[in-house]
């Protein structure tokens, strides 16, 4: 019998994109003249009875830049979108600066939680992170820190810097300076072993300045893998939907033997001309074209001779079996090497395709790579076959797409649609109209999902020197939706 032997062990897992800090302008760098902040409010910041900016005290400024608030009840103010039961790490270094008698001095550090939105909202309560109260002294900086946990039906934060007054003799010759403001997602995470494996026990986890994630855990240490990276991937995911405000609603993540048919359906042959577009291949659901391996869904386009056609490839969709409206879509995917003809694509179409035909059902384009693997990009498609109308972005700044996975998604909402790869948002759609339906008219009705690697159409002409098979690797598709 083996012993089991665990340990504490910090671990680290990369979410590059994200910024430790929610707070924007925290530091108070951005937007200022060196030694002094003109009349007005810092960038990023708004604010309530201001009377001035300045951090030029010998002393009184923590780094380059550090804000200086007047007495009186003034203040700056930040709005976070927020949820229930979500713990924060508020942090700040402040300090009074006066020569006068300290009586009642108040200056405070403080987050409140608002059921819909400030000030029209209802206000849930608050928590003052920092407080400066007549036991501090003047002239000396001090660290506050606090683990804060926003309350059922919050829905959004307000964090607020503040002094009240600083002393009753002299109103306005006080003043209280703020820096290194900061508000970090935080976490417990009660039940952390999600695929049940028992090597790796999360005990919390933070979100560094480098933008990593770094992770408490116990580790088994007697198993194979001393660190599970299923755990951690999953804690990621996690994480990111608690941070997002989505939670997850269906997900493949292709780590079957076999296809799962109660949520996919090959199309198969070369369908109406060319599914439409003149297409070259032959569809079907042999494991040459279409397989799950190591994890991952291979869809693989072949030259061979198949039926009437010269190429082969695998078209799946989940039409008549799972279908969305609104939320986030997402697929990781690694593309296929390109040249002429090669065009993989992670799309959607309306459900009512059979009823009113295409393109009055709606298409959404989350990914499409056309022949160059320098290049993706994301298109909405509407209107009626007389009155086709399309909108498009592309993106060309992720480098060699066949080189390494990609995350290619879509944020959905019922008056705006956003394309993302890798979290970068590179195309917004706001306006769609067509004589088919009042806006937001087609896109406000469940969509299904389709994956499949074309080769060929009719905007092309076939290269003899294009090299096959060529490979479209699938990790997972998740379709998440707004808390």
């Amino acid at each position: 019998m083996r012993k089991i032997v665990t340990t504490a062990a910090f671990l680290a897992v990369c979410q590059a994109g994200f910024s430790v800090n929610l707070i924007a302008n925290g530091d108070f760098e951005s937007g200022t003249v060196a030694g002094h902040f003109l009349y007005g409010y810092p960038e990023g910041w708004e604010g309530v009875s201001v009377d001035g900016w300045h951090h030029s005290d010998t002393g009184y400024h923590k780094d380059s830049c550090g804000i200086a608030i007047w007495n009186n009840s003034t203040l700056l103010e930040q709005l976070l979108d927020s949820g229930p039961a979500r713990r924060y790490k508020l942090t700040a270094e402040m300090i009074y600066h006066t020569t006068e008698v300290l009586v009642n001095k108040r200056a405070y550090l403080r987050a409140q939680f608002w059921q819909g939105s400030y000030p029209d909202g209802i206000l849930l309560g608050e928590d003052d992170a920092g407080l400066l109260t007549p036991s501090h002294s003047s002239g000396q900086w001090y660290n506050f820190s606090k683990i804060i946990t926003t309350p059922a039906g919050t829905d959004q934060m307000r964090i607020i810097c503040s002094t009240e007054r600083i002393n009753t003799n002299v109103p306005s010759s006080g003043k209280a300076y703020w820096d290194n403001i900061a508000v970090e997602v935080q976490s417990v995470i009660n039940d952390p072993d999600y695929n049940g494996d028992m090597t790796v026990n999360i005990l919390d986890f933070t979100l560094m300045a480098s933008g990593w994630l770094k992770v408490d855990a116990d580790v088994n240490l007697a198993g194979e893998n001393f660190i599970d990276g299923e755990d951690l991937a999953v804690l990621a995911d996690n994480w990111l939907a608690r941070l997002w405000g989505y939670e997850l609603v269906w997900a493949d993540e292709f780590n079957a033997a076999q296809l799962d048919t109660a949520a996919w359906t090959h199309d198969i042959g070369t369908g109406d001309w060319g599914w439409g577009n003149g297409e070259w291949q032959y569809y079907t659901a042999r494991p040459e074209n279409i397989r799950l391996q190591d994890g991952k869904l291979i869809i693989e386009a072949r030259k061979e001779n198949y039926g009437t056609s010269s190429y082969t490839s695998a078209r799946i969709k989940t039409q008549g079996k799972q279908s969305f409206q609104y939320g986030r879509i997402e697929v990781r995917i690694k593309m296929p090497a390109g040249g002429n003809g090669i065009w993989p694509a992670f799309w959607m179409l309306g459900n009512n395709i059979s009823n009113v035909g295409w393109p009055a059902c709606g298409e959404i384009d989350i990914v499409e790579m056309m022949e160059d693997p320098y290049k993706s990009s994301g298109a909405l498609h509407y209107g009626s076959s007389e009155e086709h109308r399309y909108q498009s972005g592309d993106d060309a700044a992720a480098g060699n797409l066949s080189s390494d996975y990609h995350v290619f998604a879509i944020e959905w909402e019922p008056t705006q649609i956003r394309w993302y790869r890798d979290d970068v948002n590179y195309f917004t759609a706001t306006q769609w109209w067509s004589s088919t339906g009042e806006y937001p008219a087609p896109f406000n009705q469940q969509f299904y999902i389709l994956l499949n690697f074309a080769v060929g159409a009719h905007w092309t002409v076939e290269d003899p020197n294009v090299v096959f098979p060529q490979q479209l690797m699938v990790d997972y598709v998740r379709v998440y939706r707004k808390r």
